[in-house]
């Protein structure tokens, strides 16, 4: 660009480029970025609110709870041993439903329990995982029932407008 059209305030010495800028307009653009990265932010960060919504009951044993959920590409897992679908749930609805979450001192929940390997950006790592009996997934023109779908505790506490994350695969 610079040899072709010689652009006023722009040098290249030894390929490297230098603009001539004056100290407030520098300042200025940095602002003017950092406010339009502070707005992104704050319309970005309310995906759930744009959300695709659906009810989530799930079933296990005598017990059943109901769950505001969202539909997300980003709950990809799966059940690898029996290719069950796996719903992400906050972890105080896993332990009203099962009454624990914690396999090794609930002798009950040994039978439920998997260990679902997962990958996300930042890595790779696993959640803990409990077979259901069954879930009910409505989302107000769609309802879908799961047989045996397993019910993944979240590692960190879900946001409080949803309590669950599906995977949209389980709607085709």
């Amino acid at each position: 660009v610079w040899s072709a059209f010689r652009p006023k305030g722009m040098t290249v010495v030894n390929s490297v480029v230098y603009f001539n800028i004056s100290p407030a307009v520098l300042i200025g653009a940095s602002v003017i970025t950092y406010l339009i990265f502070i707005l992104l932010r704050a319309i970005l960060s309310k995906t759930s609110e744009l959300a695709e919504r659906c009810e989530i009951t799930v079933t296990a044993g005598e017990n059943s709870i109901t769950m505001d959920g969202i539909v997300d590409t980003g709950n990809s897992i799966r059940d690898y041993l029996s290719g069950s679908e796996v719903i992400i749930a906050d972890g105080e609805f896993v332990k009203t439903l099962l009454g624990s979450d914690n396999p090794v001192t609930d002798i009950r929940l040994k039978k439920r329990y998997r260990i679902l390997p997962l990958s996300t950006v930042s890595g790779g790592g696993t959640l803990d995982g409990f077979r259901c009996d069954s879930a009910v997934i409505t989302d107000g023109e769609r309802t879908v029932k799961l047989e045996k779908p397993i019910l993944a505790v979240s590692k960190t506490p879900l946001r409080d407008d949803y309590q669950a994350i599906i995977n949209p695969e389980i709607f085709i």
